[in-house]
């Protein structure tokens, strides 16, 4: 591909149009969009050894400044990874070692079809829609043609430089890091989710299923997490059922409405209608 560059060292984005071949308009920076209607940053090596948020997963200086300069665009970022293909920002993933130079071309020409047609799962028709990709070469080369193939503008912003330069450009674009992920030392809980966990272990909290049916779902009908709780009596019916020793406190921990992988569809279940229907439905 043609590497054109702004008289002051500054790289000119390119199109791909095809990922062997650059578009005519990669060495006319004027015809080239400033703003995009999607964005897609790469995946990194250096990841937490606990599971998170895609977007807190991924730990290191590259990938925090995309991030950054992700959010700062206002327009809808997914990340392509080697192992999932194609994720949400708060898609949960637990840390995984895939790098995908090293997979087989035809695991490459699988990710990248899957990965152009989850986007569209996702975001709908992308045809007219232009797409920043952030990544390097062995990403772009094998989702641009899925993506041009739907009608989507591909742009390459980054293209022909060295890692160092790209961080240099995400510093010279006005975006810094992220806050970095703390996490908590001892049980390795992480902080984004350690509030949901102390209400889901707070006891006081349960109720008697009879007083959650009585409550008529008021608040309830909306995804989330909740937790199940026996008593002595309800942990020696279970021990007596199921013929293992069970003791009374926590038992099941569960998730009302969530993203389904690896369609990309939502559940409609929620808090009232999975532990009615699903839990307590004679």
């Amino acid at each position: 591909m043609s590497n054109p560059h702004h008289p002051n060292g500054q790289p000119r984005p390119s199109h791909v149009g095809r990922p062997e071949i650059a578009s005519p308009l990669a060495t006319h920076s004027d015809f080239i969009p400033e703003r995009a209607d999607l964005l897609l940053v790469t995946c990194v090596k250096t990841k937490l050894n606990v599971p998170a948020a895609a977007k807190d997963l991924y730990v290191s200086s590259l990938f925090k400044k995309q991030r950054a300069y992700a959010e700062s665009r206002g327009i809808p970022w997914f990340i392509l990874s080697a192992e999932h293909g194609l994720v949400a920002p708060d898609e949960w993933l637990a840390p995984y070692e895939r790098y995908l130079p090293d997979t087989p071309m035809s695991y490459r020409a699988a990710w990248g079809a899957w990965a152009a047609e989850r986007l569209e799962l996702l975001e709908g028709p992308l045809n007219g829609k232009i797409i920043e990709i952030h990544a390097g070469a062995p990403y772009i080369n094998v989702i641009a043609d899925h993506l041009i193939a739907k009608g989507a503008t591909v742009v390459n912003r980054l293209e022909g430089l060295t890692m160092g330069a790209r961080l240099q450009w995400y510093t010279a674009s006005g975006t810094g890091d992220t806050d970095p992920v703390r996490v908590r030392q001892g049980e390795q809980t992480h902080e984004a989710a350690a509030a949901f966990i102390t209400l889901l272990l707070d006891e006081s909290r349960a109720i008697a299923p009879a007083d959650f049916l009585e409550h008529g779902g008021d608040g309830l009908k909306r995804p989330g997490l909740y937790s199940w709780w026996v008593d002595d009596s309800g942990a020696s019916d279970l021990a007596d059922g199921l013929d293992i020793q069970i003791s009374c406190g926590l038992i099941y921990a569960g998730l009302a409405g969530a993203t389904r992988w690896p369609s990309g569809k939502r559940s409609t279940n929620t808090l009232w209608s999975r532990i009615v229907g699903m839990h307590l439905d004679d």
